[in-house]
């Protein structure tokens, strides 16, 4: 069976992309496969900084990438779309597109932003990493003005 990979970070416009790639992934009958990208501390300049001087910043980012993707299976779940989640570490555009190149993804769903201001900064924008990354076509979803009542 093919999988879609669907990135997350849990922030609005990312579950804005899980919806659509579900969606997608049960128009297709293909799986989803949820990611989300822990990366390492970074000090001046983007230099990593040693896991070991703060080790419970990195079990906070390592469990927030969990509760980001529990909560994002929930939501596959009631979508009644079968799923895979997957917990990277490292680069985001460097996680995603090797994950999509290793399980062949047919595709992959990205939101068109959402990593965080910071982040971005100091790694350039996942979203167009990714695009210019990706070993197969990647969905962009842009955030929409809908409610959650809509």
């Amino acid at each position: 069976m093919s999988v879609i990979v669907i990135a997350t970070d849990g922030s609005r416009i990312a579950r804005e992309a899980e919806a659509f790639g579900l969606d997608l992934a049960r128009a297709r009958g293909e799986k989803a496969l949820l990611v989300s990208v822990w990366a390492p501390l970074r000090g001046s300049f983007g230099v990593p900084l040693p896991e070991f001087l703060d080790p419970e910043f990195i079990d906070l980012e390592q469990e927030w990438a969990g509760k980001t993707l529990k909560a994002a299976a929930t939501r596959a779940d009631a979508a009644q779309v079968e799923t895979e989640t997957l917990v990277a570490k490292g680069r985001p555009v460097d996680e995603i597109c090797r994950v999509a190149r290793e399980r062949s993804a047919s595709m992959i769903v990205i939101g068109s932003e959402g990593w965080g201001p910071i982040m971005s900064l100091v790694l350039g924008s996942t979203t167009l990493g990714v695009l210019q990354g990706a070993p197969c076509p990647v969905v962009v979803v842009r955030e929409t003005d809908r409610t959650e009542e809509e």
